[in-house]
């Protein structure tokens, strides 16, 4: 009889623990489901408005491709509020080295379009993130360049193409610049600046025999900034640096130049001591004055540009390319 009550109770006792979990099934599967999203998991997208790019520029796509066309077709355009559209689009400054400036803009703007739908889709992310922002700054540079000739090549002559054009530019920059932290900021503005800078710098080039109505004189004027390496040095870096600077190899660079500056960023601030570098806009970059006469005996004509043994390499090279050069 004992052992028969016993056994009555521990049955008693395996249903009560079994009714126990039926009714409290997250005591006891508690455990996370690693296919479901974590709380405390890092964030992969960004806070980037890509549909509101990816629409901009579609609309700076369709108006330069509309301008294009008229441009190559030779037909008239409508200025729908007025203004000098025509004389402004059939000027040399509606062109950039024989190309029109439209079909460049439209180009431009189908890829930040396309920047924009990705980002959308993706959810975007970091190297999206500043991709999206560097192609902002460069339309808005465009942008600014072409309000400066309007403002002083044609009198202020209003053109609606060229104003919606730059509204449009401001936008997708503005879109693409509130995604990031004051911090970000402070670390892409020798960057953006080199971009902005490159831009004017491709478009004063470009527009130095253009002739236009009125008579102000186009010019730019960049003042020389050091640019400061903040990056520490990789454990090889210095050695490889003292190395160059022994084997008489130099880079050639300049001021506002991006590559040049993320060079110097992969060496590091340690490796600067001995790192070969030459300034080929020492005194910045100003209406008719060239690059520094070290860089023209050199036959530099990019940047960065590597001489190393008498070997001229162009572009920002690895650490691996610049140790077979040294060989």
């Amino acid at each position: 009889m004992l052992r028969l009550s016993l056994h009555a109770d521990s049955c008693y006792d395996c249903a009560a623990a079994q009714r126990d979990r039926q009714q409290a099934p997250a005591l006891f599967d508690s455990r996370p489901d690693p296919s479901s999203p974590q709380p405390n998991a890092p964030k992969q997208g960004d806070d980037l408005p890509y549909w509101l790019v990816a629409i901009l520029a579609s609309l700076g796509a369709l108006q330069t491709g509309y301008l294009t066309y008229t441009k190559l077709t030779e037909g008239g355009v409508v200025c729908p509020l007025g203004g000098g559209c025509s004389t402004v689009l059939s000027s040399d400054y509606a062109t950039v080295f024989g190309i029109p400036l439209t079909l460049v803009g439209c180009l431009a703007y189908s890829s930040v379009a396309g920047l924009g739908i990705a980002g959308q889709r993706s959810g975007g992310g970091s190297t999206l993130q500043r991709i999206t922002l560097a192609g902002g700054v460069a339309l808005a540079a465009t942008s600014a360049n072409l309000l400066y000739i309007l403002a002083t090549k044609f009198g202020g002559e209003p053109c609606t193409w060229c104003l919606s054009s730059a509204i449009l530019s401001f936008a997708i920059f503005g879109a693409a610049l509130q995604s990031f932290d004051l911090r970000q900021l402070r670390q892409l503005a020798l960057p953006g600046a080199g971009i902005a800078a490159s831009v004017t710098i491709g478009l004063s080039i470009a527009w130095s025999g253009a002739s236009s109505p009125a008579a102000a004189d186009f010019s730019f004027d960049l003042a020389y900034q050091p640019v400061m390496v903040r990056e520490s040095s990789p454990a090889n870096a210095p050695a490889l640096a003292k190395r160059l600077r022994e084997a008489g190899a130099k880079m050639y660079g300049a001021f506002w130049c991006t590559h040049c500056h993320d060079q110097k960023e992969e060496f590091g601030k340690e490796a600067m001591a001995d790192f070969p570098y030459v300034e080929c806009y020492p005194n910045g970059v100003h209406n008719g004055t060239g690059v520094a006469q070290a860089c023209i005996d050199a036959g530099v004509k990019a940047f960065p540009t590597w001489i190393i043994n008498g070997q001229l390499v162009e572009g920002q090279q690895s650490f691996a390319a610049l140790e077979a050069a040294l060989k």
